[in-house]
């Protein structure tokens, strides 16, 4: 039977991961704002902001395949695992490796 609700990471990792990422996503859809705030702090081109911005949704889409691997494995709810570090990456994977399988425990 898997466990229905994955550990949570620290509600500041989702503030400090997901709203840098958004962020990012917001300057790369809207080169405008990142023009704002280039006239006040130094920036990367726009594009260096899209290779970042893919190479970080690649790292959590990979991350997101890897906690469902491993939930599955340990007989834990692979899907919530697999969405939550998706959105929140390794704060969230740090937790399922560290996890004991279900009935481990």
């Amino acid at each position: 039977m898997a466990h229905n609700d994955p550990l949570r990471p620290a509600f500041g990792w989702f503030l400090l991961l997901d709203g840098g990422l958004l962020t990012l996503i917001m300057m790369v859809i809207m080169p405008s704002m990142a023009a704002r705030i280039r006239r006040t702090t130094p920036l990367p081109s726009d594009r260096v902001l899209r290779t970042v911005l893919l190479a970080a949704i690649i790292t959590h889409l990979g991350e997101g395949i890897a906690a469902f691997a491993m939930a599955h494995r340990r007989g834990r709810n692979a899907r919530a695992w697999a969405i939550q570090t998706t959105i929140v990456g390794f704060p969230s994977l740090r937790l399922l490796s560290a996890s004991t399988a279900v009935g481990d425990e």
